[in-house]
């Protein structure tokens, strides 16, 4: 694995603020794909931190700034993410 490129990534926080993190991009020499490094506190394919989505899974706050639908989403069991658990 070479280091490609790098890309911008937005991640909110659980009060709302923007983060913006500049992660490395790494290609594969054999197989070409690319995989992108990501610090503990992003989850893949999300837009809130991980810090964020723990504190409405584990209910640890009265007010969220999430939508209604994605809280549900979240603390659904038929709709939980595996990425969420992890």
């Amino acid at each position: 694995m070479k280091v490609r490129d790098s890309r911008k990534r937005t991640v909110l926080d659980e009060c709302g603020e923007k983060y913006i993190f500049s992660l490395r991009r790494f290609q594969c020499s054999t197989c070409k794909s690319l995989h992108l490094e990501l610090p503990d506190c992003i989850i893949p394919r999300k837009r809130y931190s991980r810090n964020a989505i723990d504190m409405v899974v584990d209910g640890k706050c009265d007010y969220y700034i999430m939508d209604q639908s994605t809280i549900y989403r979240w603390t659904h069991p038929l709709c939980n993410d595996n990425e969420i658990s992890d």
